[in-house]
């Protein structure tokens, strides 16, 4: 079982970090959103409570979330392309690298008494990666989005007599990382500022 969502999750975080395309990376972070749910909902349907902020959790990650990137999309045809901030090869070669990084992690002395360690720390890193191959401000949105899916599965893994706590914290951080994000986006484009490159130019 561990084998086969770890390979998914592998071509899914690969098709993010290689894909320049934002509706083609937006469909790969809903599938990953979609795996790590179930993964969590074992834990979060153990009390009343952790089900109903499951279902908020779930619901913003998998329908309100995607449904307002593909808004922004639909307002802002231009921000369709990410704009890779390497070649092809070097995204490649970094999905390659993640896969052999989070791998490593199972041997870690702490990994060995929680599940699904290497899993947790693939998607993690996806997230890390997408912030930092891409260059359309779009991009780290889609990357703390993932980021934030690893942490909670890290969080219900870590913590599954706590799955209200848990919930709660994976609705708060979907519902301000994008709803936050996306009227933060609308400013930047309104600017002509969704690339990462001039946002660091006004540092000087």
């Amino acid at each position: 079982m561990s084998t086969t969502l770890y390979a998914i999750l592998a071509v899914l975080s690969g098709i993010m970090i290689a894909d320049t395309r934002a509706k083609r990376v937006l469909a790969a972070y809903v599938a990953i959103a979609v795996v790590t749910t179930v993964v969590t909902f074992p834990g979060a349907s153990a009390t009343l409570g952790g089900l109903v902020l499951f279902g908020i959790a779930t619901a913003l990650k998998v329908v309100l979330a995607p449904i307002g990137i593909v808004w922004f999309l639909r307002r802002n045809p231009e921000a369709e392309d990410l704009r890779a901030g390497a070649p092809l090869p070097i995204r490649v070669l970094t999905v390659i690298a993640l896969i052999v990084l989070s791998r490593a992690v199972e041997r870690l002395p702490v990994a060995s008494v929680l599940p699904l360690q290497s899993t947790v720390a693939f998607v993690i890193l996806c997230g890390i990666a997408m912030l930092l191959m891409h260059r359309n401000v779009l991009a780290d949105l889609l990357g703390l989005l993932v980021f934030g899916a690893g942490i909670t599965l890290e969080g219900a893994l870590a913590a599954p007599q706590l799955p209200e706590a848990v919930e709660l914290g994976a609705a708060f951080d979907v519902l301000v990382t994008t709803f936050i994000g996306l009227a933060l986006l609308r400013t930047l484009h309104q600017r002509g500022m969704l690339d990462v490159d001039r946002l660091r130019s006004l540092r000087g």
